[in-house]
This record gives C-alpha cells, structure tokens and sequence, in this order.
C-alpha cells in the first residue's frame, strides 16, 4: 500500500510541472467553472468559488481567501508551506495532492511553559511543564472538509500545532478532527494535541507523528472512583482517608486518588488516533499507524469503538500498529474492537492498561511489545452475546510490568486476563515475561473464562508484598484462577515455562500472613485443567493451604516444583478428579498434614503418579487410601531420603 501511494505521489510531481507551464492564468474567482488546469497568481477574495469537476489548481504566486470551494476530484498544487487557502472549506473532496498544514492556515507555534507549584486539590505541588499557543481547532476543522472523500492524498503536519481544550467537556481534551471516507491517505510529521478519527476510511497510513497532552508527562491522578464506603489507606505510620465519589481529595506514597470531575485538570488529552465504528455499515481496513508517539492522552490507538449491538457496527480489518512508543495514558495505549491485526515493536509506561483486545477482535497478534508501569496486563475480552465466537489472538516475545504505581483504589490489579471464547478457541502466549508485584488480598493474577489458554516458554515472576495491617491472614488469593464459563473444559497449559513466587510472611495484630494462598484455583462454578510439561515452580514464598485448589484436572510433565513451602494447612494438591506426574520433582516442605494429595470427595476420579521425587517431609501421598482401581503410583520417592512411597 505504501509503495503504491509513493508512485502515485512521483507520478503527480511529474505531472506538475507540466501542469505549471501549460495551466490557465486566473484572473477571477469565477472563471474555473469548467474543467481545466488553472494557475492561480493572485490572491481570490470570494464567498463561494465554483470548480470544474475533475480540474487542477496550481497556486503560482496567488491564494484564496474566505471562500467555499466547491468542487469533485480536484487536484492541488501547491510550491511550498505557505498559506494558500486562508479561511477556507471545500463541499466535494480532492485527489492525488501532496498538502501541509500551513497551506491551510495552521499556525505552528505550539510551546511548553513552566510553572513552578502546580497543584490540583490536596495532591502534593508538582513542577509541570504546560502546553500554549494558537488555538488551531477551527482551522483544522476545515482542513478536514478537503480531507473527507479525499483519494492519493499526502498530508503533512509540518510543526507543532495547539488546540485549546473545551471548558464543557467532562474530560480536559480538544475535540477530535473527523475525516470521513478518504482512500490512500498518507498523514506523516508534526505534533498534536488534537486527536484524529477516521471514519470509512481505507488504505491510511499514519506516521512519524506526536499526540501530546496539554501537560508534559506527570503522574497524574490515574483512576476516577466511584460508590461506597470511604476508604481508609496508611502510609508509613500516616492515616488518609479517600471518600470514593465524594468531594475529598488525598495522596497517598506516590499514589493519587482523585474524584469525578478530576480528569479536567490532570493535562490529558482525549485519544490520538481513532478509526470509529460507531455508525452502521462503516468499514475501515488496510490501516497502517507507525514510528507515532503517544503522551499524556486518555487511549492512544483505538480500533473499533464500544456498541451495545455490533451486529449493526461497522468494521476495522487489515490494521497495523507499528514502532510506536506510549507514556502517562489514563485508560489505554492500544484498545481495538478488529480483525486481522498486528502490534509489534510497541514500548510505554505508566497506563491502566497496555493492550485490549476486546469484542470481536479475531487473529490479532502482538509481538514485541513491552509496557511498565501498569495497573492491568493486557486481555483479551468478550461481551457476552459474542462468546461463542472464534478468536484466535496470541501475545510474542512481549514484557508487562504491573507494579502497583498506578494505584486503583477498591480494585485488585491483574497480570493477564483472557475472557470468554467458543469451546476449542485457544488464546497462545509464547516467550512472553509478566512481573507482578502486589500487597492485595483477593488479588488472581492470571484470570481466564477463555476455553484453553497455552503459555509456552514464559516466564512469571510474582512478588507478593506482605501487608502491614494484617486485615486478612493472606496476602493475595490465587495466582492463576478460572471464573464462571460457557467453556465446557477450560484449561490452561504451560509448557517451558518458568513461574516464580517471592514474598515472605508476617506477624501482625495476632495474625500470620502469608504470600497467597492457591497457586491454581476455581473462582466460581467451574474446575478447569492445569497442565505442566518441562516448566520451574519456584521462589521464596511459604504457602497456606494448596497450589493446586479443587481442579478437574492437573498434569505435571518433567516439571519441578520448589516453592517455599506450606506453614499451616493443606495439601500441595487437592481434590483433582484427574491427576498425572510424571518424571517430576517436588522438593518443597509441606505443612501439618504432610500430605500430598487430597482425595476428592466423588469416586470419579483417576490418579497417576510414575518416576517423582518429592520432599522428604512428604509422609505420604494420598489423605486417605486410593482405590487401586482409579490410582496408580509407580517409583515415587523422597527427594533427601530415598524413601519409597506408595500411598
């Protein structure tokens, strides 16, 4: 696509300059009504200007001012950035020009000023850098009547452009420049504070640009909280209150919580670059944004907006985000409703939440992609009248730093989150690496309605913080956990994969708490499938009660198992109807029961244990003897002893 519009692009330099000798001199704005070339070496001053259908205009010395142009398939020449249409919109559209944003009036003189104790509410003073300049929003919306329809275009944002936010708007964020129904567009250079969406718009490249907010990059305020009760936070010895969605204010170890009307005040501007769905029968594909900055915006890139009904939504295809780098978003850098999509060689910091793949996005790969700061991982997410659809995304060779700087107050963080997905749909993780940190109970780290999800050759690496108020003996509750699922069998699968724990107990009020309490557990109706071939279980966590909580089936494979160990309750694996290890080490200390699987209370249930070390305080493997028919133990031993067990 590319390509093919830089022909046309040199085809149409060639034909300029023929045009440059050959054209009709212009001595009045109403002597181009009929097709032609016309050269125009004055400045036209009309209201309303009437074109030749399918004529070129060649600016040689002139411009035009205040005037409606009206005209199809125009093609324009210009020899420079000046200003040649000053003031002026088009009803028709363009074709094959190469065009900048001064040609149209746009002033490029976006600065950054300083002031030295900016401050929002109770929220400590801050030294920001904001943004001014001329207000080029009116300007740039009729820049868009030359966009709209336009085909083998080339746009340049040639400088640095400000818009002025709009004092009504719930969000401090300019309104976006709406360019509908344009075809082999290339949009390149410059920087905005002004979003762009396109509507039905096909063949677009966007590149080498910068959306910036009103305010340089700042740890703003990151979450709008809403509802019941106020919540109490202690730092450091020091008690702070946070009304959600009340009117107080407060900052707590350089995390910011902030009410409704907040957002206006942070410097954030609204998305950068859209391609909306919103209306019915709109189609956007062969979409290419590249080597584009994203700073201090609500979302980044949006494909496909959110619809109560998508059956009458349009659609985004054939898109591309490429070698682009976000920082300070307060939703996300990359949200997409779309199929047949590619993410590679993207970077950011400090968002909500890196990447969704929401409803409908079908064959979505992201590779090479790598994000810190965050409060969630990326996801993979369904509405639930579209979950029986197919989707077929996968996450490579990626990193994903969730570390609680982005603080959300009432809500637990998670690593990685697959939502629901037709039976037999497999989301694929390869060579990816998530850091979790948390200090949260009830936190699940890795959640999944997904029918299977496959992590092959990964790396987790969870930091589990322990709490100072010992308001629960846990510190967070499961790291992998299923909820509630149409999917009859899920399962997860990790093979080469390396999974480490860290995170010590406390004593506090009387209590213990410990890191976690499951490693792998049910949230809700459903068991679901674990299965573990060639990977590392480790750390320096201690556990209380189980890795394995209640699935419906867990297989390990040449796997070892070397966690901290269990203090108090459990079993390293309870309840599993169906459980296979093989070839496996298990060298952690088990708690009081000694115990290394509890039965299931159901007779349905098939056991295998062949060729396993385990840890010599292992006293037996079995809660109570297994029927011989449904078990199976074959050369298990323990690690430091050698002592053979049976049952």
């Amino acid at each position: 696509m590319i390509k093919r519009i830089f022909i046309l692009i040199s085809l149409f330099i060639c034909f300029t300059q023929m045009e440059a000798a050959t054209g009709t001199v212009v001595k009045n704005a109403s002597s181009m009504t009929r097709t032609g070339t016309y050269r125009i070496t004055k400045e036209l001053k009309a209201s309303s200007i009437k074109i030749g259908d399918n004529s070129t205009i060649i600016f040689a010395g002139g411009r035009i001012t205040g005037a409606k142009i009206t005209a199809k398939n125009l093609k324009i020449v210009v020899p420079d950035s000046k200003t040649y249409f000053n003031n002026c919109t088009l009803s028709g559209n363009i074709i094959n020009s190469k065009l900048k944003a001064t040609n149209f009036g746009c002033k490029a003189d976006m600065s950054t000023l300083y002031k030295s104790k900016w401050s929002y509410k109770s929220l400590p003073q801050q030294t920001i850098g904001y943004r001014t300049g001329t207000d080029n929003f009116k300007t740039m919306e009729r820049i868009a009547t030359f966009l709209n329809g336009s085909t083998n275009v080339d746009f340049e944002w040639n400088g640095a452009f400000f818009t002025a936010h709009q004092s009504s708007a719930a969000i401090y964020a300019p309104p976006y420049i709406r360019i509908e129904g344009c075809k082999n567009m290339v949009m390149h250079g410059g920087m905005l504070i002004s979003g762009i969406r396109f509507i039905d718009c096909c063949n677009v490249e966007v590149s080498n640009m910068a959306f910036m907010g009103f305010h340089e990059c700042h740890d703003f305020p990151p979450i709008h909280t809403s509802g019941n009760p106020s919540k109490a936070i202690k730092v450091n010895g020091v008690s702070y209150t946070v009304t959600r969605g009340g009117n107080k204010y407060d900052w707590a170890d350089n995390c910011y919580y902030y009410g409704a009307d907040g957002t206006k005040n942070l410097g954030l501007a609204a998305e950068g670059v859209v391609f909306d769905t919103s209306a019915p029968n709109k189609t956007s594909s062969g979409i290419n944004v590249h080597d584009c900055h994203f700073e201090m915006r609500l979302n980044g890139v949006v494909f496909g907006m959110k619809r109560n009904n998508y059956a009458q939504a349009g659609k985004i295809s054939n898109a591309r985000i490429a070698d682009c780098t976000f920082s300070h978003h307060y939703f996300q850098p990359i949200g997409m409703r779309a199929e047949n999509v590619t993410v590679e060689n993207v970077s950011g910091d400090y968002a909500l939440q890196p990447i969704d793949i929401s409803t409908l996005s079908h064959n979505v790969v992201v590779r090479n992609a790598s994000f810190t700061d965050l409060f969630y991982g990326p996801k993979q997410e369904s509405d639930a009248a579209y979950t029986n659809h197919s989707y077929g995304n996968r996450i490579e060779n990626s990193k994903f730093v969730v570390n609680g700087k982005y603080k959300l107050v009432g809500y637990d963080s998670y690593a990685f989150n697959a939502s629901e997905g037709r039976v037999g749909d497999t989301f694929i993780i390869k060579n990816t690496t998530f850091d979790f940190s948390t200090d949260t109970y009830g936190t699940m780290a890795v959640r999944t309605c997904a029918d299977r999800l496959l992590f092959e050759n990964c790396t987790f690496k969870f930091n589990l913080k322990k709490q100072t108020d010992a308001s629960s003996q846990y510190c967070i509750m499961s790291i992998f956990a299923a909820f509630s699922t149409k999917a009859t069998s899920p399962k997860v699968d990790f093979v080469n994969t390396d999974i480490e724990v860290n995170g010590s107990a406390s004593y506090s009020g009387g209590k213990t708490s410990n890191p976690f309490a499951y490693l792998f557990s049910k949230v809700g109706g459903k068991s679901y499938s674990v299965s573990l071939d060639k990977c590392r279980v480790h750390g320096t966590a201690r556990v209380d009660w189980s890795l394995f909580e209640q699935m419906e089936s867990v297989v390990i494979k040449d796997s070892q198992i070397s966690i901290g160990g269990c203090d108090s309750h459990g079993y390293y694996i309870n309840a599993p109807k169906k459980l296979q290890i093989s070839g496996s080490t298990i060298d952690a200390r088990l708690g009081k029961y000694n115990t290394l699987v509890g039965m299931p209370k159901s007779n349905d249930y098939s056991h295998d244990i062949t060729n396993t070390t385990v840890d010599a305080s292992v006293s037996k493997l079995f809660t109570t003897s297994p029927d011989k028919k449904r078990s199976r133990v074959s050369n298990v031993k323990t690690h430091t002893t050698g002592r053979t067990l049976t049952k």
